[in-house]
């Protein structure tokens, strides 16, 4: 993986937007340089906001750097369940708060002349608990994956492909729900507050308004 991605050790995101616009197309030119350029720019046009929450009252391991003075990072040793947070990165700031930072490791692809997929990868040191390779294992990555659509000359997300043990979850771009700065991510799904196909950051499924921690990268 570490061959296949361009790393980018992304930082929060400050609340400064309070006003909602809509989504913002990339026209083809624009697209073409960027990708030609391998431009971080393309990343942060659509990047998910990444939401972490604990168990039982435990904090959980969070992504960290995949490298360390040049090497793979070592793996971290599993616990007995409950405790999935042990002896890895943890938020270290109290529940209810955004994270400081999280490194992001992004990777572009064309796959044809009207699509192009957007991967944002998180690496762990270990996933799940002991015994290991029964209820966990070293190392894992998860991912989420933007797919840009071309229509006419201008490029827009179409859907997002969530990582799971099994494949992907995927989510059309203007059935997720948005969120714009830090209060919106404590705000109640649905109602007022449920707009959709907005620019990023976009959040879906169960954990969409996680009162745990969340991040929103930014370059």
């Amino acid at each position: 993986m570490r061959n296949l991605v361009q790393s980018l050790a992304l930082g929060f995101l400050a609340a400064t937007r309070t006003t909602t616009t809509a989504l913002t197309p990339v026209s083809d030119a624009e697209m073409t340089a960027l990708l030609r350029d391998r431009d971080p720019a393309l990343a942060m046009k659509a990047q998910p906001m990444f939401l972490m929450g604990q168990m039982l009252n435990r904090p959980p391991c969070i992504p960290t750097f995949a490298t360390a003075n040049g090497q793979q990072a070592p793996p971290s040793e599993l616990c007995s369940w409950p405790n999935a947070g042990c002896h890895c990165r943890n938020p270290n700031t109290p529940v209810g708060n955004p994270l400081t930072s999280l490194p992001v490791y992004f990777s572009y692809k064309r796959c044809s002349g009207t699509a192009v997929r957007i991967a944002y990868n998180l690496f762990y040191t270990k996933d799940g608990f002991a015994p290991r390779r029964i209820f966990g294992h070293a190392f894992d990555w998860e991912r989420v994956v933007v797919v840009w659509n071309k229509t006419e000359n201008q490029w827009t997300p179409s859907q997002l492909f969530l990582s799971q043990h099994t494949g992907y979850q995927r989510v059309a771009w203007s059935q997720i729900e948005s969120t714009l700065d830090t209060a919106d991510a404590k705000k109640p799904r649905g109602g007022c507050h449920g707009q959709k196909n907005l620019d990023h950051p976009k959040l879906t499924d169960n954990a969409y308004r996680s009162d745990d921690w969340w991040y929103f990268p930014k370059k």
